[in-house]
């Protein structure tokens, strides 16, 4: 989503996003429900997020970019997730690419068909390089998260989690748990054992399958 600080490419090729995401109406019901959240939540993020075109989003596809501090520093990405396959998750082939430094070969850029004639893509030029292929910029939205890995009960599955605030959602605060896969049976196999970590956790009855820029107060689309 919009705060990521991996790189969704790697030398094997496809990696899919098997992720899940659940609604509280406070930290303390977060932290009441999961109380192994304090242990595993280390990172503290800020985002702000922008979403662009509205043709892709009819077409179940996202681009995004987004700025992030960490603890490292003030970071830029930019981030494209193909159609949703999922059942119980949002399973989607996902990229995400560090800009920071300015990016010359982008495989994001390659498939939207974007041609940078030998330039490279950063936080001053991309608004004007997504507008100038006609993907105009769609919404923005700000939070934080606190991030990190864990395990919960049951059979310790390990995931990823981001506990994220954001007051322009419905949902102002979320918790998405997820782990990578590299084909699109092992990302079947993970959504069955990210299903069985919710079943395990109660967390069923308080799922959001809907993606977080669609839950933006008057979103466009």
């Amino acid at each position: 989503m919009s705060d990521k600080t991996n790189n969704g490419t790697t030398n094997s090729g496809t990696t899919y996003e098997v992720e899940a995401r659940v609604a509280f109406a406070d930290d303390n019901e977060a932290y009441s429900r999961l109380p192994f959240l304090k242990d595993c939540l280390k990172d503290e993020l800020h985002w702000t997020t922008w979403m662009f075109s509205a043709r892709l989003f009819k077409a179940d596809r996202m681009l995004r970019f987004s700025d992030v501090v960490t603890s490292s520093g003030l970071k830029y990405y930019i981030g494209l997730k193909e159609p949703d396959v999922g059942r119980f998750c949002n399973i989607r082939i996902e990229v995400d690419e560090d800009i920071t430094d300015g990016l010359q070969d982008s495989a994001i850029l390659n498939t939207l068909g974007i041609d940078l004639n030998g330039g490279t893509i950063n936080r001053q030029n991309i608004f004007q390089i997504f507008g100038s292929y006609g993907f105009d910029q769609l919404v923005e939205f700000h939070g934080h998260s606190l991030v990190g890995k864990g395990k919960g009960k049951g059979r310790g599955l390990d995931l990823s989690f981001k506990l994220m605030h954001c007051s322009e959602l419905k949902y102002p605060l979320m918790l998405e748990f997820e782990k990578t896969a590299y084909s699109r049976q092992e990302a079947s196999q993970l959504e069955k054992e990210i299903e069985q970590f919710a079943d395990d956790h109660n967390l069923k009855n308080i799922l959001v399958r809907t993606e977080p820029p669609a839950l933006i107060t008057g979103f466009p689309v």
